[in-house]
């Protein structure tokens, strides 16, 4: 992974199951396309998010959202919520059409 302040013992993943993203910035994403590609999680995305994401082909199971809204992924229930939070993204869509970010409210039902 490219972050350099991750630490090097969580760059390595065995797995990933799930990705849940709120937004297009790029320190929300940065990694998003490769990890997508190795793993085919399944991914919950704000809806423009979600279709950027489906037009790169990646293979991963991707689930669209939207705040008030809820996806299912295993154990976790997500829920969109508003968040009080800028959004510029060229990568994920133009600026007149940016999508609003959103916040996350999770339920698990793992024991």
């Amino acid at each position: 992974m490219s972050n350099p302040r991750c630490p090097e013992n969580l760059k390595k993943l065995a797995r990933l199951d799930a990705i849940f993203i709120t937004h297009g910035h790029t320190d929300h994403i940065g990694d998003l396309l490769p990890l997508a590609k190795q793993f085919k999680p399944k991914i919950v995305a704000t809806f423009e998010t979600y279709l950027w994401l489906e037009s790169k082909k990646t293979g991963a199971q991707c689930l669209p959202g939207n705040k008030g809204g809820s996806q299912k992924v295993g154990d976790f229930e997500i829920t969109m919520t508003n968040a009080f939070h800028s959004n510029s993204s060229r990568i994920t869509a133009s600026a007149s059409t940016a999508e609003r970010p959103a916040g996350t409210s999770s339920n698990s039902q793992a024991a």
